[in-house]
């Protein structure tokens, strides 16, 4: 087996915002039963318990923000490349995906690989635009490709900034 890629210190920042998501989803939760519950009682509020459904909407707007901070980040995981080897013998490309827990295993046949596509993404604007009003703030550079593979509804995500063990096996595998 080759190790091909790894995506080095970006993974550990990956992690951090997925349990960050998942604290996310906690507050979120508790914060919308407590809407459900007393929303309207502040005096700020008005100073009396609102009727049950703007209470319920409040709660369920609020909780559905965090389960889709969540969710995002689950799906964001799940085609995020933390790891790519690849083993000769079987013509495969083992792919190792973040999860919240762990990580995932999936063997691709090199056949299944298809269209990469090189992405070099930069905030320029809005560094533009907070420079503008007095507020700089650093320019991300963020390039990665994405791999598409047949059965896969979305694409692999292969960070640039991650480390390439292997440089000419991964420009054979995908691309650039």
């Amino acid at each position: 087996m080759l190790a091909v890629y790894r995506a080095g210190r970006q993974l550990i920042k990956v992690r951090a915002v997925m349990i960050v998501s998942l604290a996310a989803l906690v507050l979120c939760s508790l914060w919308a039963v407590e809407l459900t519950q007393t929303h309207g009682l502040n005096p700020g509020d008005g100073g009396r318990l609102a009727p049950l459904p703007e209470r319920l909407a409040w709660g369920a707007l609020v909780g559905s923000l965090g389960v889709a901070f969540a969710a995002g980040m689950w799906v964001y995981g799940r085609h995020y490349a933390g790891r790519i080897e690849f083993d000769a013998d079987t013509k495969q490309v083992h792919l190792f995906t973040v999860g919240f827990f762990g990580s995932k295993r999936h063997s691709i046949d090199v056949a299944d690989l298809g269209s990469v596509r090189s992405h070099h993404d930069t905030n320029w604007g809005l560094a533009a635009a907070a420079l503008a009003v007095g507020h700089p703030i650093p320019v991300v550079d963020a390039p990665w490709r994405s791999v598409r593979i047949k059965g896969w509804r979305l694409p692999l995500i292969v960070d640039r900034q991650g480390v390439v063990e292997h440089p000419k096996l991964m420009r054979l595998l995908f691309g650039d």
